[in-house]
């Protein structure tokens, strides 16, 4: 419980501390991670350091904005899957998220892939 009680913030997690970086599933990431600039900035010194970044459901949204060693989106040109554009209108969401992953992906130049929903 004390650990909980002083979480620590976002801006002041290394990644040169952690072996990889998790993101779980929500919506909450939508909102917040994918626009925050110490998520995106530990997302990208985390992939430069040639260490994994795991992200599932609705996590892969926070690659929104996330941009390679190149300067292209990091999605650019890989396969990457996440919530699909029919799981978010089965479950009533699609005009209420801040955006769908599976277009995002896609816009991004990132490979889409799916298998059937759920």
């Amino acid at each position: 419980m004390a650990d909980l009680g002083n979480t620590a913030k976002l801006k002041d997690v290394a990644h040169d501390e952690f072996d990889a970086v998790f993101y779980p599933g929500g919506h909450g990431p939508m909102w917040d991670l994918a626009e925050d600039p110490d998520s995106i900035g530990l997302i990208e010194r985390t992939i430069a350091a040639g260490k994994p970044v795991d992200l599932v459901c609705h996590a892969p949204g926070v690659l929104r904005h996330v941009k390679g060693p190149d300067g292209k989106p990091l999605v650019n040109g890989k396969s990457v899957t996440g919530f699909t554009n029919s799981e978010e209108e089965a479950v009533g969401l699609t005009k209420v998220a801040p955006f769908l992953i599976e277009d995002e992906i896609k816009a991004k130049g990132g490979n889409y892939s799916k298998g059937p929903d759920w």
